[in-house]
């Protein structure tokens, strides 16, 4: 997760397209998207202070971080069963990473799904679709609590 951050808020001064998408029930339902939703580097360099001061408190032993239930690997198969290559991105040779920040809340649910940076909104789209459906997170606790904590992914859009 940290190298994705760093990654992110080295850019300055850019804004990244966001597409958000929420849970409420069982509907997906899409917010603001294409009405021009920005996350900008200073909300960037927010994220990461708000990340750094709580992993320090991982460090200390008061608290840990959301994790997914199995491990890394486990998270990906999931991905890969799950996400469908659109036809119009096949059709138009779209690739590339999509980086999405995932709100978890405190029973270990995607709560929101924001795009941090997608190369084609087509391709956020369906990453965004198969990141609400990962449902099998640890949540992360605090002073022994459950809280909501944000947690970073990137989706690799490929074709052979």
């Amino acid at each position: 997760m940290i190298q994705y951050l760093a990654l992110i808020s080295k850019i300055k001064n850019t804004y990244y397209y966001s597409l958000s998408l929420s849970r409420k029930g069982n509907d997906l339902l899409m917010d603001k998207l294409l009405k021009g939703k920005y996350i900008n580097s200073s909300d960037m360099v927010k994220f990461q202070k708000d990340f750094d001061e709580f992993s320090q408190l991982v460090k200390e032993g008061k608290a840990t971080n959301v994790t997914y239930e199995g491990d890394l690997t486990a998270m990906r198969s999931f991905i890969a069963n799950n996400l469908k290559y659109p036809e119009e991105a096949i059709d138009e040779n779209f690739q590339g990473k999509v980086y999405l920040l995932l709100s978890i809340d405190e029973n270990g649910k995607v709560e929101e799904v924001f795009t941090i940076y997608t190369p084609y909104v087509i391709l956020a789209k369906e990453a965004m679709r198969v990141a609400l459906l990962l449902d099998k997170f640890i949540p992360a606790k605090l002073n022994g609590e459950n809280i909501k904590q944000q947690y970073v992914i990137p989706m690799q859009f490929k074709l052979n």
